[in-house]
Parts: C-alpha cells; sequence; structure tokens
C-alpha cells in the first residue's frame, strides 16, 4: 500500500515537470516568434523578397522592435510583381515619416532581416501606413552577380583580347624573321654614323671653338643686362605715363568744373540771354517788313549813283561848277 502511493507521488511529479517544461516551451516560442505584447501594423514593398519570411527579425536602429507577419505580391507602378511585407512593430513605436525599412544581413552567413533606419522628421507613421523599402542583399548574391559578370567579361572581351594579342604577336615575329637582318645592319649603319658625328662634336667642341661659344654667352649676358636696363627703362616711361594720365584726369577735372561754371553762367542770365534773343528777334522782323521799301530806295540811290558817275566820266568839269561841252554841230556862246 505504501510502495503504491510512492508511485503515485512519483507519476505527479513527473507529470507537474512535464507540465512545466511544456509552459517554458510555450513561453520561450513566443519570445523566439518577437510576440512580446501588443503589436501596430506597417506595410513596407519590395521589388524582391529572397530571405524574408513570415518571423524575419525587425529591428529599428539594431533594436527588435518586431516580426514579419506576412508577404503578399502585388502589382506596382512599374512592370512586373513586387512584394508587400506586413510588419508587426510593438504598439506605440515611435516611427518618423522619412525612415527607411532596409534589407541587411547581421552576418555573413546569417538570415536577412529588416532594420528599420530612422528618419528626422518630427511627423510620425500612424499605423497602417507605408514606410519606404530599401532592397539589400546578402554577400553570396552579391558574389553571384559579380561572379557572373566576371564570366560576362571573359567571354565577350577578354578572350577576343587575348586572340588578337597572340594574332599581333605572330605577325610581329613573321615581320621580324623577314626585316630583322635588314634592320640590323642598318642599326650597325647608324651607330657608326653617331660615331662619326660624336668625333665631329668633340671637333666642334675644342678649345678654340669654346672660348667663341663662351663669348656668344658672354655677349648673350652683356645683351640680358641691357635688356634689364631698357626694362627699367620701359619702367620709368610707364610710371612717367602714369604722371601724364593722372594731368589729364586733373585737367579733365578741371574742364568739368569749368562746364559746370558756365552752366551756372547761362543759367544765371537766361533771362537776359532770352531777352536779347527777343529783341534781335524783333529787329529782324521790322527788317523783314521793311526789305522791300528799303531796297527799293538802295535801288534808285544806286541808279542815281551810276548817272552821275557817267557824267562825271563824261564832264569831268562838273565837280568844279562847269557846263557840259557842247554836243558836235552846235555852235558855242
Amino acid at each position: 500500500m505504501r510502495g503504491l502511493k510512492r508511485d503515485n507521488v512519483n507519476y505527479l511529479l513527473v507529470g507537474m515537470f512535464v507540465l512545466a517544461m511544456l509552459g517554458a516551451l510555450l513561453v520561450g516560442l513566443y519570445f523566439i516568434t518577437g510576440r512580446s505584447g501588443p503589436t501596430d501594423p506597417y506595410y513596407v514593398t519590395y521589388p524582391h523578397v529572397t530571405g524574408i519570411k513570415f518571423g524575419t527579425p525587425v529591428y529599428f536602429e539594431g533594436y527588435r522592435v518586431g516580426q514579419v507577419e506576412e508577404v503578399e505580391p502585388v502589382a506596382g507602378a512599374t512592370p512586373g510583381l513586387h512584394y508587400q511585407v506586413e510588419l508587426s512593430v510593438s504598439r506605440g513605436w515611435p516611427i518618423p515619416r522619412d525612415s527607411v525599412a532596409r534589407m541587411t544581413a547581421t552576418g555573413l552567413l546569417s538570415a536577412l532581416s529588416i532594420n528599420i533606419i530612422q528618419g528626422t522628421s518630427t511627423h510620425l507613421l500612424s499605423p497602417g501606413e507605408e514606410l519606404r523599402g530599401e532592397a539589400g542583399g546578402d554577400l553570396f548574391t552579391v558574389l553571384h552577380t559579380v561572379a557572373t559578370d566576371l564570366n560576362d567579361l571573359a567571354q565577350t572581351s577578354l578572350r577576343p583580347l587575348l586572340h588578337n594579342i597572340d594574332v599581333q604577336l605572330g605577325r610581329l615575329a613573321e615581320e621580324f624573321d623577314t626585316h630583322g637582318p635588314r634592320l640590323l645592319s642598318r642599326s650597325g649603319e647608324l651607330l657608326e654614323r653617331l660615331h662619326d658625328s660624336a668625333g665631329q662634336l668633340d671637333a666642334l667642341l675644342s678649345d678654340g671653338n669654346r672660348r667663341e661659344v663662351e663669348a656668344i654667352i658672354e655677349n648673350a649676358r652683356v645683351a640680358s643686362e641691357n635688356a634689364r636696363e631698357l626694362s627699367a627703362d620701359g619702367v620709368l616711361l610707364v610710371a612717367e605715363l602714369n604722371r601724364l594720365a593722372t594731368d589729364v584726369a586733373r585737367t579733365r577735372s578741371r574742364v568739368d568744373g569749368l562746364l559746370a561754371e558756365l552752366q551756372g553762367v547761362v543759367n544765371d542770365n537766361r533771362g537776359n540771354i532770352e531777352a536779347a534773343l527777343k529783341d534781335l528777334r524783333r529787329t529782324l522782323d521790322i527788317t523783314a517788313r521793311n526789305v522791300d521799301q528799303v531796297t527799293y530806295y538802295l535801288k534808285g540811290t544806286t541808279r542815281n549813283m551810276h548817272e552821275f558817275s557817267r557824267q562825271i566820266r563824261q564832264n569831268p568839269g562838273m565837280l568844279l561848277g562847269g557846263k557840259p561841252p557842247a554836243e558836235a554841230g552846235e555852235v558855242a556862246e
């Protein structure tokens, strides 16, 4: 009887232990799935979702705030399918409106996750709104892409380039076999000519020629000094021209002052000038009205003077009070 009670106690303890482990397992699964309380849904769209699935962790600046709930293909504005990912984030978590949900991998061989990079906007997203997504990729995808590009480069560029280089090297070897001996012989002739030219150069640089070259260099030095002196004279000339330009500017300012004074005089005597112009205009009007009469008198006076001069020519004695000479055929008194 006592042994039976001991077995029942053992069974009870084992059952309680199993229930406790089962509860601990459920709690562990609950925390593993990222559900630690009420959440808010948010949405983000990616062109591809390789490695993203239900339960993928969601981080906010590296701190885990939720997980992926669902991935659903949708038709986007651009051709082809896009994928809308539903995120469950801890309720009340502040997410600025310009934040970015980026697909990242925390390690070399680790699975992808979604990291929300905090924005700078003061306005927050409301639950149910959409985050701006930025697709990423793991290292193996990038390496595969690079390997594919290198393979295409080797097939389309490197192989034809190497073939072309091989062909050109073959042609160069043939040309060398054909023209090599002649080139070598001409090279020998060129070396002999260079040797002869070196001898001529030595003769050119003899002591006498060296003295002449030194004299030429000395003349060049003297010419350089003369040029320097001429440059100094040019500087003085430029200074003199600058002084002359200053005098011209000063004279111009004086002329401007004189013109200003003349303008002032004109302005001060504007009334007198206008009165003189009016008198001159009146005089011209009177003269214009009487010009015909004056012309008539001038014409008569001119005619009388002509007659007087004619009579004086005929009888100069008239100036002394004499009479004109008798006409031909008349008897003098």
